[in-house]
């Protein structure tokens, strides 16, 4: 009898250690989801900010606008310094679901609620590099909930690294954000209701942060039009000839040097050029780097 016991119990243990396996591997899953998910609205957030860098210092910044796939119209963002997860979608810096996608997808297991996000530009009155950056993004309700409560197993620590950091709200102070390490905290900001469960990411350096997804290419890039040549956003990586602009005011479109933007050359015979003006001269041909042989080049 007592060995019959002793294995009813032990099966009973195996049976529910199985279980608690299954429900733990479950709610890893769905901690590692909300990070994932809310990641990638951060790498969007990291891309705009620095797309719209001297925009974002200026003294007077210009509205930032987006076509809307249903109406077509041409929107404004609403705040600059804190763009929602749609108008990032809609402005080409998130993945859109579809064609005609104006909402954003919120949590893959159908949490309720949506994301909100801050740039916080330091210090006041700065312009250009001169500012420093801060990105948050926030979850607007509890995801760390079983059973209507705070459930720790529910976090994750799958997107902390060297750029970026995860925290949540507790239930001993649901007003203020924690890392897992309680390394650093962060208060929980006046537009979401102050509860545990909340979970925010941050960085403070984009550049990195964005690199790491979309590593720097010799590639040209097309920045947003600016009024000025002192207006046009630095590239990510400042040491290489790389993107190019247009100037509003003069109509002129000007490269990055690797050190500073200069107006782009363009000679008698309609061949424009960026970087020096060497190799062959073809009519109507456009030359990408110091010289056509290592670079390329394109002719009509």
């Amino acid at each position: 009898m007592l060995r019959l016991a002793i294995y009813v119990l032990v099966a009973t243990l195996a049976i529910l250690n199985a279980q608690w396996t299954r429900i733990s591997a479950n709610k890893d899953i769905k901690g590692a989801q909300v990070a994932i998910a809310m990641r990638e609205v951060l790498y969007g957030l990291s891309l705009y900010s620095l797309t719209y860098w001297n925009n974002l210092t200026a003294a007077t910044p210009m509205a930032i606008s987006y076509k809307n796939p249903v109406t077509n119209a041409q929107v404004n963002v609403l705040n600059l310094l804190s763009p929602t997860a749609d108008e990032l979608m809609m402005l080409g810096l998130l993945a859109l679901p579809s064609a005609t996608a104006s909402t954003y997808p919120g949590l893959p297991w159908g949490g309720v609620g949506s994301y909100t996000t801050a740039i916080a530009i330091t210090p006041t009155g700065c312009t250009g590099n001169a500012c420093s950056i801060d990105l948050d993004v926030y979850w607007t309700q509890p995801v760390a909930l079983h059973n209507g409560k705070f459930d720790a197993l529910l976090t994750s620590l799958v997107v902390n690294d060297s750029y970026i950091s995860m925290g949540y709200t507790y239930p001993d102070n649901p007003a203020l954000f924690k890392s897992s390490n309680s390394t650093w905290s962060h208060a929980v900001p006046a537009t979401l209701t102050a509860q545990a469960g909340l979970a925010m990411l941050h960085t403070s350096d984009a550049k990195q942060f964005l690199a790491a997804r979309y590593p720097i290419s010799d590639h040209p890039r097309w920045k947003p039009p600016q009024a000025n040549a002192a207006d046009l956003s630095t590239p990510l990586n400042v040491s290489q000839i790389s993107d190019i602009g247009l100037v509003t005011l003069s109509g002129a479109l000007y490269f990055w040097t690797g050190s500073a933007w200069s107006p782009l050359n363009t000679s008698d015979n309609n061949a424009v050029y960026l970087g020096q003006r060497t190799g062959n001269t073809g009519s109507f041909s456009v030359y990408i780097g110091d010289n056509s042989g290592r670079n390329f080049y394109t002719q009509k």
